[in-house]
């Protein structure tokens, strides 16, 4: 149906409780394209995230890459906060005390399709990531799966209260920062999530939206 119909998502229920890992391979399996992109179901991505996180891998020659660098969403509190565990400037012993954050959060994982069938995810619910994307750096070098920082906020991560993992903000957002932000280029309706976006915005204040970098253009 796929092939037939290259625009429409696919959804599979399963009656079983599977764990996440088997599912993530079950969607390896099911998948016909040349690159992965796992996206979280409660979380915001920008119209342009799929363009950049793959254009990044085909700049870099990168087998993954995920966002070392991200905002936060409290969904409670109506704020953005932003998670930066590396900065922009980091040494190698830096990386590796938080490497278990900047490279175990699936939910801004890219990578490609057939190097990832060769690794299977662990039949596991929890850091089931984490160990995958590390038997990706084992077997084709670190090098291979890459970090890029979010400054344009094309992924927004939500905190409700339900999440089973997360990570200490490390500064606020200002709030002309918030509202300009890419995932705005959605069309919200969750009134929780719009608590932190531009309806907030105080009169005047124009945000200036960073785009990112520019795709390039894919090649068969």
């Amino acid at each position: 149906m796929q092939q037939a119909h290259p625009n429409v998502f696919v959804y599979v229920g399963f009656k079983a409780h599977y764990s996440i890992g088997l599912k993530r391979n079950i969607g390896l399996h099911l998948a016909s394209g040349h690159y992965v992109i796992q996206f979280d179901d409660d979380d915001l991505y920008a119209p342009r995230y799929t363009e950049v996180m793959v254009s990044t891998m085909m700049d870099r020659q990168l087998i993954a890459v995920t966002l070392s660098s991200w905002y936060n969403c409290e969904v409670r509190a109506g704020q953005i906060k932003y998670v930066d565990p590396l900065g922009e400037h980091y040494t190698e012993e830096e990386e590796k005390s938080v490497a278990h954050i900047v490279y175990g959060y699936g939910f801004s994982y890219a990578y490609l399709r057939a190097q990832a069938l060769e690794q299977a995810f662990p039949d596991v619910s929890l850091s089931e990531d984490y160990f995958f994307i590390s038997r990706l750096m084992n077997v084709h070098g670190k090098e291979k799966v890459g970090l890029l920082r979010d400054t344009w906020g094309i992924c927004l991560h939500l905190k409700h209260g339900g999440n089973t993992s997360g990570v200490d903000e490390h500064r606020d957002v200002s709030p002309l920062e918030a509202h300009g932000l890419q995932v705005w280029g959605l069309d919200v309706q969750d009134v929780r999530v719009r608590n932190c976006g531009p309806s907030t915005a105080s009169e005047g204040d124009e945000p200036k939206r960073n785009f990112g970098p520019k795709p390039k253009p894919f090649v068969k």
